[in-house]
């Protein structure tokens, strides 16, 4: 390559790495946020069985996020839609632990 499209090459090729890595970098902080509201949501579901005396022995298999959000390419929509959809459940939990928590007004 010659003259300016040389540089033009150079500019997109810096671009491209740049965006890739500043991508990488947000999914592995939703990687790390993943893991805290897995954790979060692993007890609110034993503190519900407490609650309604149910067995709740069945283990959860830990996701691998770094294999279905790093490869091929770095996912952020998708790890921002994992994160809305376990938001949504520790809501559900809460509110189940709550509705479980109350005294029944049939009993007092």
């Amino acid at each position: 390559m010659l003259g300016p499209a040389r540089f033009s090459h150079i500019e997109a090729c810096t671009r491209e790495v740049c965006q890739l890595f500043k991508t990488l970098e947000q999914v592995e902080g939703c990687i790390t946020e993943l893991e805290s509201l897995d954790q979060e949501i692993v007890n609110l579901r034993a503190q519900l069985s407490l609650l309604t005396n149910t067995d709740n022995s069945s283990t959860t298999k830990k996701q691998d996020y770094k294999t279905s959000l790093l490869d091929p390419r770095p996912d952020v929509a998708k790890a921002q839609r994992l994160i809305r959809a376990r938001h949504g459940t520790i809501s559900s939990l809460t509110k189940s632990i709550q509705r479980h928590s109350l005294p029944d007004p049939a009993e007092t």
